[in-house]
């Protein structure tokens, strides 16, 4: 009905022009185009045409992304002009130019082809036609195939053919009046962004001109070429341009007498074009009496100092009638029209050339330098400008030579602005007033402040070390180039990375954002691939600590794991650590999110996160509330967790381990499945399965069998090394903006989606059918069942225990296990908040040694070691359950004491002395001394407990050649226990105090010195070694104890058991001869049931 009526409309409104239209005048000056909105820049191509007795122009309504070509009609030279109709619609981006070229074939059809962009892309020429004056038009269509024509030109000849030009190598040609294309190959080749234009002189005899672009000498020819044979073959080309002349797009016409036109851009020299290459661009044109084979030098049709160019003509009185693109009086692309030696080109208003600016640095002024030209000269420059919709000035601008202008009186004018800060936006204007004092005010450029730097910093007074980012959420490679980092535990070893990626999405319904546009669907993204950037705006990010960091010192040097900045000293903290993160989102939506760790030994390997998401309308990183009274719908809060159990075994297993594409997911209070008692928490949790491309053995767990990249040379014994369980416990979610108790209900989506997923990449805050599956496919997809473990094995435990089917179902990168909050409505100041917990545990490296050895000496089988691995889901569902206990207790947990402030190890060639310094107004109980051979994660030995008097202790029991490792705890009295916590004395955190260097002395202490008192079991290094044929193995246990020492080879395998019974306490030398093995490395482990575990590697050379 609406077409109809629309029809119905045009046909009225053509009879009435039709009926009114005075032919007699030519045009007398240059015109602008009516149809534009002066405010706006970047015009596209129009083409004029004459139908009958009236002008026609088709231009594009410069719009994206959905465009519109509309056409209008003047019957009085362009004095006045009818309601544009519509041609045809088309997608274009913003910075996308539109090239456009029409025809009136003989039988009266209208012909409209046009190219979106000047990079070559399939779909992106159409043609439209009209049988009806354009009353209607067909709908877009290819000209043939899915070619791409840079430059359209669209041209009938006089032999009945239609041709369209532009395309390097083929031209297209119709015999049907444009209903059907076919291609003609032109037998040479120019270059792929040339401009063709083509007329006949009769059925035989055609011309081509053509730009060619010289990068020898930075100009713009144009050639002709002729056919004698309806443009089948072509001659040689002829240069018509002058040397010294740069020309390109070239439009022909014919005159009734035979006369041809070449009209062309032109560009011209400016003062500013040695230095800044800046030119000038105008209309010219050249004309030949003998069929194109002289032309006579070119004409200047327009004189304008600016831009003039991207041109179309039409014969109107056998004289072209053009419409072109200038950048006069309003800026850049406004659309002119006017006929060649008719037109006169009276008005030449100053002209701003362009402008550029010194480097953008928050906090330091900003250059800004705006190169000017008039033909009567320039009387003053001034800049304005507008930061959070505030106006600034006018302030004078200076052609002086001191104000980083150039040099006094070449029109380049300069003033510095500012400072500014991060996220401003500054729009500038410049006012130009020439000596007529005619004044401009042009558009001037918009300097973006940068934002905020993301910054990263760990978590580390626990077990449990993680990374977090002032973006919001940890993307993946968000803080170092490898996709397997962050997320690791036990922390005191290294490479037991599990974090992959984590993302946060917000979604919301029926969004309007602060330019009006209007989304059923608008999601921003923080990760899995994306970083946030311009859809999530930091404003803060500190860490907070209850104590000052203690530090360590290492024979003088300062020894630590990571590099962590404190910002501020809490000492009423209830948390070890805490960060705080504001972030404001694209939604208006402001994040606030508190980050807790904790060091008390019971509840070190998990943290804490709290989100209060606020509808405060701050859509950007400045101060200005852009959206005040929207309210905001269907909001969820959307987590993705993508981890991979764990780094060390990586290149053991196999790579695509590292991202997770052999983790198992399993789920708790989804309400999918009934779950065992006990386990009534609201989780998603993982672990490390099968592999099937792995055949050697088992894998689940991860034992290590042989040498690999990260596997120290005595895991080959076996270790389990990936046999934690991770995963994440919600603590808290709001049921409403006015109600903050906990819905259990929530988190109201639990599911596990592909981590390789299209999806999961590219996230756009504009790209509405995108936003639109992630919304309704993803965040709100509410439980999926069933849960990823029993997708893969249905039989549940018996067959997580003995798997046999792919984690990843077939995918390339396995699962990501997600939890979405909501639907919320929050009107203006409104807030919710969700409170989850991050966990790592699992069975301590000791049994994870034990197992393994079993495993590979075939003492267990895979099942047996299998039951064991899950005990670490046990360890993880306590570990839950601690911190739902904390939380509820409103983190009242027993807190340990305060711990040293430094503590400083040095070594000579006898003994390794220790001295701490305490915060003395809250000394400690008592201290105790731990130490570990070898390796800094090997089991550490209790060696001293001491007074709170002490404040050193030195270090004897030592063998040399042995690299050890201290910390010192200080310890609490008795506590009575509490939330999360049993009875018993309490320790500050290892991770205070740890040393990451070792120390070691070149004497040892002798086996037979009775004055030493043993206090720790010990293992030294064997000595000699290297050895040949044998060596001595010295240890000492403190009480009676079953003691294992046994010696394995490179390939985990046993080749002696030098000890297996129960002996006193005592320190022994056991010797160990090598006369039946071969040459290499060999490890010695001693085994102290449940009591001490470690290993050594000596050298057998003969």
């Amino acid at each position: 009905m609406k077409t109809h009526l629309k029809l119905f409309l045009n046909i009225i409104l053509f009879i009435l022009l039709w009926s009114t239209l005075d032919y007699s005048q030519n045009f007398q000056q240059l015109i602008r185009f009516p149809f534009q909105d002066s405010a706006k820049v970047n015009y596209c191509q129009s083409q004029p045409l004459i139908l009958g007795n009236e002008i026609l122009i088709f231009f594009s309504a410069n719009k994206s992304p959905q465009d519109t070509i509309l056409f209008t009609r003047s019957s009085d030279n362009g004095q006045n002009w009818s309601v544009p109709f519509y041609v045809a619609s088309l997608e274009r981006e913003s910075d996308e130019m539109l090239f456009i070229s029409g025809a009136i074939s003989s039988t009266g059809r209208l012909l409209i082809v046009f190219s979106i962009g000047e990079t070559p892309v399939n779909n992106k020429t159409k043609i439209v036609r009209t049988d009806d004056n354009g009353f209607t038009w067909s709908e877009p269509q290819n000209v043939i195939g899915t070619a791409y024509i840079p430059y359209p030109k669209i041209t009938q000849t006089t032999d009945g053919k239609l041709w369209i030009v532009g395309r390097n190598n083929y031209f297209f040609y119709s015999t049907d009046d444009g209903n059907t294309w076919l291609s003609k190959n032109l037998g040479f080749s120019t270059s792929a962004m040339t401009a063709f234009d083509l007329v006949s002189f009769d059925s035989l005899n055609y011309i081509m001109t053509y730009d060619k672009y010289d990068s020898s000498i930075d100009k713009y020819k144009i050639y002709s070429r002729k056919s004698t044979d309806s443009g089948n073959s072509w001659s040689s080309e002829t240069v018509i341009t002058e040397t010294e002349s740069s020309e390109k797009l070239p439009r022909l016409l014919k005159e009734s007498s035979g006369v041809l036109w070449l009209v062309s851009q032109q560009r011209v020299s400016t003062p500013f074009s040695p230095v800044y290459n800046i030119y000038q661009q105008n209309i010219s044109y050249r004309k030949s009496t003998d069929n194109g084979i002289t032309w006579n030098t070119s004409n200047s049709f327009t004189n304008y100092l600016g831009f003039d160019g991207a041109h179309n003509i039409f014969n109107y009185n056998d004289k072209p009638l053009i419409t072109f693109l200038s950048d006069r009086w309003y800026g850049k692309n406004q659309i002119w029209i006017g006929q060649i030696e008719v037109s006169q080109d009276i008005d030449n208003p100053p002209v701003l050339y362009g402008m550029n600016n010194s480097n953008i640095t928050v906090g330091i002024p900003i250059s800004i330098r705006a190169f000017v030209a008039s033909t009567t000269g320039i009387q003053n420059t001034e800049l304005l400008y507008e930061k959070n919709n505030i106006s600034y000035g006018p302030y004078p601008m200076f052609d002086d030579g001191n104000h980083d202008d150039g040099v006094a009186g070449d029109n380049i004018w300069g003033i510095s602005i500012g400072p500014f800060n991060y996220y401003d936006v500054i729009n500038t204007s410049i006012i130009v007033t020439d000596n007529n004092s005619l004044t401009i005010n042009f558009a001037g450029i918009k300097l973006n402040l940068p934002p905020v730097p993301i910054i990263n910093n760990w978590l580390s007074a626990g077990s449990l070390h993680n990374w977090y980012s002032s973006i919001g959420s940890e993307v993946e490679e968000g803080f170092f180039p490898s996709q397997q980092y962050g997320l690791q535990w036990n922390a005191i070893a290294p490479y037991q990375d599990i974090q992959a990626s984590k993302g946060l999405w917000i979604g919301a319904t029926n969004f309007t954002d602060q330019n009006g546009d209007f989304f059923p669907y608008k999601v921003v993204h923080t990760g899995p691939r994306v970083s946030g950037s311009g859809q999530f705006f930091p404003t803060e990010f500190k860490m907070k600590s209850k104590f000052v960091p203690s530090i360590v010192f290492v024979n003088g040097n300062i020894s630590k794991d990571k590099n962590i900045t404190i910002d501020e000293i809490d000492p009423n903290l209830f948390a070890d650590r805490f960060i705080i993160n504001r972030v404001n989102t694209q939604l208006g939506v402001t994040m606030t999110r508190k980050i807790f760790q904790f060091s008390q030994s019971y509840n070190d390997n998990y943290i804490i996160s709290e989100y209060t998401f606020k509808n405060t309308g701050n859509v950007d990183g400045d101060s200005l509330i852009e959206l005040p009274n929207t309210t905001l719908e269907g909001l969820y809060f959307y987590y993705m967790f993508r981890n991979a159990v764990c780094a060390n075994v990586r290149n053991v297993i196999g790579n695509a381990t590292s991202w997770g594409i052999n983790s198992m997911l399993d789920t708790r209070g989804d309400g999918v499945m009934n779950d065992p008692p006990g386990e009534d928490f609201r989780a998603q949790y993982m672990w490390h399965g099968k592999l099937p491309s792995f055949t050697m053995y088992d894998n689940i767990g991860g034992p290590i069998w042989y040498p690999a990249l990260n596997v120290d040379p005595e895991d080959t014994v076996g270790r389990l090394g990936a046999s934690q369980f991770a995963g994440v416990v919600t603590l808290h979610a709001d049921v409403s903006a006015e109600n903050n108790s906990d819905d259990l209900s929530q988190p109201k989506t639990t599911s596990w989606e592909g981590s390789d997923e299209p999806l999961t990449t590219n996230n756009d805050p504009y790209d509405i059918p995108k936003m639109t599956q992630e919304y309704t496919s993803w965040i709100t997809r509410g439980h999926k069942s069933p849960r990823h473990a029993y997708a893969v094995e249905p039989s549940g435990l018996p067959g997580f225990l003995q798997p046999t089917n792919d984690p990843a179902l077939g995918t390339p990168g396995g699962f990501t296990f997600t939890n979405g909050y909501g639907p919320y409505t929050l009107a203006p100041g409104d807030s919710v908040t969700i409170v989850f917990a991050e966990a790592v545990s699992g069975i301590s490296r000791e049994l994870a040694t034990s197992t393994g050895i079993q495993y590979k000496q075939g003492q267990i089988n895979a099942l047996q070691k299998n039951t064991i691995v899950f005990q670490s889901r046990d360890s993880l569902f306590q570990t839950f359950r601690n911190a739902i206990e904390n939380y509820q207790s409103d983190y009242q947990i027993p807190q340990p004491p305060k711990p040293a402030l430094t503590f400083n190890v040095s070594s000579d060639s006898i003994h390794v002395t220790l001295s701490w310094t305490i915060d003395e107004l809250s000394p400690p109980e008592n201290f105790r001394v731990y130490r570990s051979s070898g390796r800094r994660y090997n089991t550490p030995i209790l060696i001293a407990e001491l007074p709170s008097t002490s404040r050193s202790f030195v270090d004897t029991i030592l063998q040399a050649g042995t690299d050890y490792y201290y910390y010192l705890s200080c310890v609490s009295p008795y506590q009575q226990g509490g939330p999360a916590t049993p009875p018993g004395r309490l320790e500050s955190s290892r991770f205070y105090t740890q040393t990451y260097n070792p120390v070691n002395v070149s004497v040892g202490t002798s086996v037979n010195d009775d004055h030493n008192i043993i206090n720790a079991y010990s293992l030294s290094q064997n000595y000699p070694n290297p050895f040949n044929p044998s060596t001595s193995i010295i240890f000492t246990i403190p009480v009676r104890s079953n003691v294992n020492l046994s010696v394995y080879n490179v390939l985990g395998q046993k080749v002696s058991t030098l000890i297996n019974n129960d002996l006193e306490q005592g320190k022994y030398s056991i010797n160990f001869s090598g006369n039946e093995l071969a040459s290499g490395i060999y490890f010695y482990i001693l085994n102290i049931k449940d009591r001490y575990f470690e290993v050594k590697k000596m050298l057998l050379l003969k």
